[in-house]
């Protein structure tokens, strides 16, 4: 699971997912690539155009789709188990090193606080 956030260009905004032979990348914009990258370690050949590739292209686009939802991205990120392109920024790797609530980084002092709020706010919403 790699994620990179929009820093410097809004194009360099993407996910990827890789096996160690394969990688597939998901950008923001909806736009994908697949490298195999056993046999092209430089990444210098995409082979998410190629329509032999496309039945490895679907299965790594629905893998990413499933760790989205099991990973609970919500909406934004997949609906009705399609990946869902996006214009506004978003951290949400539970590898970044700050937390992130609803795409909004945030100390790891304040999860707990904000987790709270949550749970109370639904719970009053129900009364």
């Amino acid at each position: 699971d790699l994620e990179h956030n929009k820093v410097y260009d809004p194009e360099i905004h993407w996910n990827a997912l890789t096996d160690g032979k394969m990688k597939y990348i998901y950008f923001a914009s909806g736009r994908e690539q697949l490298f195999d990258i056993v046999g092209d370690p430089h990444e210098k050949l995409d082979l998410a155009q190629d329509r032999r590739f496309a039945t490895e292209k679907k299965m790594w686009r629905n893998r990413m789709a499933k760790q989205f939802v099991d990973e609970g991205r919500g909406a934004g990120w997949v609906q009705d188990g399609v990946l869902v392109a996006r214009r506004k920024p978003c951290l949400h790797s539970p590898h970044f090193p700050l937390g992130v609530v609803d795409c909004k980084v945030v100390s790891h002092e304040t999860l707990p606080l904000l987790h709270m709020q949550k749970v109370v706010k639904r719970h009053s919403s129900h009364a």
